[in-house]
């Protein structure tokens, strides 16, 4: 073979590698490049991401402290509800106090001067009126220390027990006003975690309310009782066969001293509401004028 070919093709591969080395090099270059905006871009990325991240953390405890504050507000607003109601109530209940004494006062200045005139009639009567005004403010009074009770005495309590008191108790009474009591309840019910006064007290002010709701209607007061396994619950349903509450003061019967009865206290119903809440259960009530009212108290088998 010549020598000039192998000279000449060795400067073709030359050539050929300085032209690959130059397209390395400029490829390199490129990608060096390529990789200082990555790098650039990525350094900006983690810039805000990490601004959008601070971002979010201010948010969040900016929204943490409205959401503290505004429980704050709600916590005062409940606060300043109740001191109204109470001192409302107070107001209501001294005046009615007030008015009580009056009488009595009255009454009892009768007394004596009846006796020197020998009017022992007009002195019996004064004395009767006293004892029956002395009466109204114990129960009065009783209402108010009821609604205010906090204390419970858990043991087991067997319902379908209470309920038997409770309408042997009321029978005579309800008999004579042509009303009778049926009651349906449930053979297999478990004992629950009570306090077995509070619950008698629970059972006599629906029962009495549902006697009194009818009136001299004769008719039925429905007392059922039942276990809801699936729940660990017992059931407690008081219906009768009265008028009914109209729509627009149901959501109020629950209320202290609201009664649509007269010469009621209104603390019956508050008191039951209360015991059912203090023993994780609930009370709530269906009505519809001309065809009666259901109470059902729902209460949990066990405290927790």
């Amino acid at each position: 073979m010549p020598l000039s070919f192998l000279t000449r093709s060795g400067r073709k591969t030359r050539s050929e590698l300085d032209r690959l080395q130059h397209e390395n090099e400029q490829l390199l270059a490129e990608l060096e490049e390529v990789y200082v905006q990555l790098d650039h871009a990525l350094g900006a990325a983690r810039q805000e991401a990490s601004t959008a991240y601070g971002e979010v953390v201010r948010r969040a405890r900016s929204l943490e402290l409205a959401n503290k504050q505004l429980r704050d507000v709600q916590e005062q607003m409940l606060l300043s509800e109740r001191n109204a109601a109470m001192g409302q109530m107070a107001a209501e209940i001294g005046h009615e106090l007030k008015n009580y004494l009056a009488v009595m006062r009255g009454r009892a200045e009768m007394i004596p001067v009846a006796m020197e005139r020998n009017q022992m009639d007009v002195a019996r009567k004064a004395a009767i009126i006293i004892l029956d005004h002395a009466d109204r403010m114990e129960r009065l009074s009783k209402g108010l220390m009821d609604f205010s009770s906090q204390k419970t005495e858990i043991c087991a309590c067997r319902i379908n027990d209470v309920a038997a008191r409770v309408i042997h108790f009321l029978e005579p009474a309800a008999s004579s006003l042509g009303i009778r009591f049926l009651a349906v309840l449930d053979e297999n019910l478990p004992a629950i975690e009570a306090d077995g006064g509070q619950m008698e007290q629970v059972m006599l002010n629906l029962l009495k309310n549902a006697v009194d709701a009818m009136g001299r209607q004769p008719g039925q007061v429905v007392v059922s009782t039942r276990y809801v396994e699936r729940e660990n619950v017992v059931e407690i349903t008081v219906q009768d066969e009265g008028p009914g509450i109209p729509p627009e003061i149901v959501r109020q019967i629950f209320e202290p001293r609201f009664s649509s009865k007269k010469g009621a206290r209104g603390f019956g119903l508050a008191v039951c509401c209360r015991i059912a809440k203090n023993h994780g259960g609930s009370i709530e009530v269906e009505s519809a004028e001309g065809k009666g009212t259901v109470f059902l108290v729902t209460l949990p088998r066990e405290q927790k």
